[in-house]
């Protein structure tokens, strides 16, 4: 499994239903990470275009 920055996060035999118990346990981290890391904008900010990650000028 691949990270959005294209980083390895593991590998796994979906042959036995173990490992596919923890690639499910791993992509729920993976989402929690993505969203923490990336969050939603607003839909004021969006058409507003406002993005709080920007400078002020």
């Amino acid at each position: 499994m691949l990270d959005s920055e294209k980083r390895i996060r593991g590998f796994y035999d979906i042959s036995l239903r173990s490992e596919l118990d923890r690639l499910e346990d791993e992509i729920k981290v993976q989402l929690v990470e993505e969203v923490r890391n990336n969050p939603i904008k607003s839909r004021e900010e969006v058409n507003n275009g406002n993005d709080r990650r920007r400078k002020k000028i």
